[in-house]
């Protein structure tokens, strides 16, 4: 069986002067030393994924279609001097407008739209702002942010845009900064630069770049090059290179170092020269850059020797001396029948001729479940031979989570006893999850312990964290806290989702939490964000910091007794659509929450259709033309709650789309053909409400009553959720109002890691097979689809 070598860079931390701990039994992937992996590579995102809608797209952006007159900016000195009534046109056109542009109150202070290509890929950004506008709305955005992916969905180019106020009110843009990739024909990174605007160059300023090449003939080789900016040249910094194998092995790795003009002065190299196998050692040579010399020179030999359990036996550090090696240092490793750790003797020869003598040594006690609950250090005293105690830690286990208590000591030679340093106190809650956690020093001036940081956790029964509360700094005389602290209060929907988010912050003079700010969010049918609302104490009434416009494909089919009606024309948003041969209309449209659009259908021969769409959800609609001269009749659901008249139910008509009830909980329908039994299906309050019509007169009105419902069938929607997310080992699925449902994984590129259909109930799934990154879930039934944004740590 293949171990893989301990990492170099702990190997020289461990040479170093006063090391606490023995060379560890653990074994390490030689990629583990790779400086270029995923957590290394520059974060170069931005915003809120979760405002991504899963599969969803946009064409265009939300104001492109305002009026003319709406877009207009007037310079900043202008700002006072407004004509009159100019204000009170603006107040009315913009109450004509609320229909699309939802305003809560005259606090509104900036929105966000977000737009989406084909693939769900997030493409575009902008971002306006009140204070720069005369009037609302303020259409004209301070900051644009691009995206452009290349044909595998990678992306290619990141840069954001910044409004150049100098220059109002003529719209001009600078690049603020500019993120560049490219990959190689197996999907791998090769390229990335990173540039950043510079006022006194009046351009991009490079700031660092980096290159890779991949060596094709084996699993992991690869060269990596970092280069710093300086100026508008390329100086080099960092130089990496190494061979990895299908088995995990490696038989080179080395990094270089350059000092400010570009110049090689220092790296380290590791050569294999043999991995752990059947003769059950390992050994490795480690070198370092001699810039005088350009070249490697011989600097440590770690040779490792494996039991027949493969457990460490012994440890071996050789240093160069004199163009040979000299073993310096040996570690031995000693077990009890239950195979745990007894003790480590580390052993020295301070020159090459000296033979071995006692250097350091660890015992360690364990429980019966084999955690250390004592480690003890002591060093070799050599004029008395005597062990001499050095440092004690202790653990405490009073829960399978880990331990809850941690106790760090010295000893002292001087008055023989173990005066504290450190200790740690853990709780956990029956799902393992860490509630409680102080961290605290010895105080030797006062005699007691004094918190250096308490953080207090509360999950909820999906595993959600609904408090988060923490602060540093104890005043070790008067215990009081003086350092930052802060405290999250969230909830959350039965779904999983995060409605509530509250900030507080840790006043040291109050000695009190005080609350700065309060958010709350609103998802979409899919569980993105769409709308994020932030009140803060400053304000009496909420300050609208944010309206992130979510998007979803729609989807319209006409039809004529039937049959595919190819042809007719949809007006909305200020845009014509044609239905294709099957009928079919696609709608990518980007939408405020709350917004309703007017539409009309037309055919020559046949009655327009029309109505108003809100969409806040994936749409698939079927409308029946009627030709013209065929009687119809004009139909009315009125939807109340006892004597409460209900606002935004959707009521859904087969055959006829569907309509959101106004507020006086009336919702219309046009032109519906005379028939027995049409089904009819009415949403409301996470419930779904079914039941039938029959159509034989004009101006037909249908009342439901959610409370008193008699001929309406009444069924929850489903309740589906993931957790916890992020997931490391065990990922739980719930399923509830669903018989049965398929359960899909899909990775980032759209590829299908995983498929299986569940029952009604709780899962568990081993997620163990997923790759650390973000994926993709869908749970699906039917008619009923939800797309979940999974993070595998």
């Amino acid at each position: 069986m293949k171990k893989n070598l301990l990492l170099a860079a702990w190997v020289i931390y461990m040479i170093m002067p006063g090391h606490a701990s023995p060379p560890e039994s653990d074994h390490y992937h030689p990629q583990q030393l790779l400086l270029l992996h995923d957590e290394a590579l520059p974060d170069v995102g931005y915003g809120n994924d979760n405002e991504k809608p899963g599969f969803a797209y946009l064409e265009g952006i939300v104001s492109d279609h305002l009026p003319e007159h709406y877009r207009r900016l007037f310079h900043p000195s202008q700002r006072n001097q407004k004509m009159s009534g100019q204000y009170d046109i603006c107040r009315q056109e913009k109450v004509n407008l609320d229909s699309l542009h939802h305003f809560a109150n005259e606090l509104l202070e900036g929105k966000t739209y977000h737009q989406y290509d084909i693939d769900g890929n997030l493409i575009r950004t902008e971002i306006y702002m009140l204070d720069l506008y005369q009037y609302e709305p303020f259409d004209i955005p301070i900051g644009i942010k691009e995206i452009i992916y290349n044909s595998q969905g990678q992306k290619t180019l990141d840069r954001t845009l910044y409004l150049v106020y100098e220059n109002l009110p003529d719209i001009e843009y600078f690049v603020d900064n500019e993120h560049e990739f490219d990959y190689d024909h197996a999907g791998r990174q090769t390229f990335y630069s990173y540039k950043y605007h510079d006022s006194n160059v009046g351009g991009l300023k490079n700031i660092y770049r980096w290159f890779i090449e991949y060596d094709v003939s084996s699993y992991g080789g690869y060269y990596y090059l970092r280069q710093n900016g300086a100026g508008q040249e390329w100086v080099n910094y960092q130089l990496q290179e190494g061979t990895f194998f299908a088995d995990g092995t490696s038989d080179m790795l080395y990094f270089l170092y350059a000092n400010a003009q570009g110049e090689w002065v220092s790296g380290t190299k590791y050569d294999y020269a043999s991995w752990h196998n059947e003769q059950n050692y390992e050994d490795v040579y480690i070198y370092s850059w001699v810039a005088a010399d350009d070249d490697w020179h011989p600097y440590l030999r770690i040779y490792i020797i494996h039991n027949a359990l493969d457990d460490m036996e012994f440890y071996y550090e050789f240093h160069y001396h004199e163009e040979s090696w000299w073993e310096k240092l040996r570690y031995s490793y000693h077990y009890d029948e239950n195979h745990w750790q007894t003790y480590v003797l580390a052993e020295i020869r301070h020159t090459p001729e000296a033979e071995y003598v006692n250097h350091r040594l660890w015992t360690y006690e364990t429980n019966e479940s084999g955690n250390n609950t004592i480690v003890l250090t002591q060093l070799w005293d050599p004029y008395n031979g005597i062990w001499v105690n050095h440092e004690r830690r202790e653990y405490e286990y009073d829960h399978p989570a880990g331990y809850t208590s941690w106790l760090y000591q010295l000893w002292i030679p001087a008055e023989e006893v173990w005066q504290n340093v450190l200790r740690d106190i853990l709780e956990y809650d029956n799902a393992h999850n860490n509630t409680y956690e102080l961290y605290q020093s010895w105080s030797t001036q006062y005699h007691r312990w004094f918190g250096y940081t308490e953080n207090i956790r509360g999950f909820n029964a999906m595993n959600r964290m609904v408090l988060d509360q923490r602060r540093t700094q104890q005043n070790p005389e008067t215990l009081l806290w003086m350092g930052w602290g802060l405290k999250r209060v969230s909830t959350y929907d039965s779904y999983g989702l995060q409605n509530y988010l509250k900030y507080h912050s840790w006043n040291v003079y109050e000695q009190e939490f005080e609350w700065q700010n309060t958010r709350i969010y609103t998802h979409d049918y899919y569980g993105n964000i769409k709308k994020q609302q932030t009140i803060n104490p400053f304000y009496q009434e909420t300050v609208y910091k944010t309206l992130g416009y979510a998007t979803y494909p729609v989807t319209i089919e006409l039809r004529r007794h039937g049959q595919p009606m190819e042809g007719a024309v949809l007006n909305m948003m200020g845009t014509s659509f044609v239905s294709d041969e099957q009928g079919m209309i696609f709608i990518h449209a980007a939408l405020c929450d709350q917004m309703a659009v007017d539409y009309t259908i037309e055919m020559q021969g046949y009655n327009t259709l029309q109505g108003q769409l809100k969409i806040d959800r994936k749409l698939h609609m079927v409308f029946n033309m009627v030709a013209a001269g065929t009687t119809t009749y004009h139909v009315t659901f009125i939807i109340k709650k006892g004597d409460l008249l209900l606002e935004d139910a959707m009521v859904y008509l087969t055959g006829y789309g569907q309509q959101y009830t106004c507020n006086e909980g009336h919702a219309n329908f046009e032109d519906v053909m005379p028939e027995n039994h049409i089904p009819f299906m009415v949403t409301y309050g996470g419930l779904v409400y079914h039941g039938t019509i029959t159509v034989a007169f004009q101006n037909m009105t249908m009342e439901v009553d959610i409370d008193q419902v008699t001929s309406v069938l009444i069924t929850e929607l489903p309740k589906v959720s993931i957790y916890p997310n992020p997931v490391s080992h065990n990922l739980h699925v719930s399923l509830k109002g669903l018989p049965m449902a398929a359960v899909s994984i899909f990775d980032m590129s759209g590829r299908k890691v995983f498929e299986q259909k569940f029952t009604e109930g709780d899962h568990t799934l081993d997620a163990g097979f997923l790759n650390k990154g973000a994926y993709v879930v869908v749970i699906g039934h039917e008619n009923f689809r939800k797309v979940i944004k999974l993070l595998k740590r």
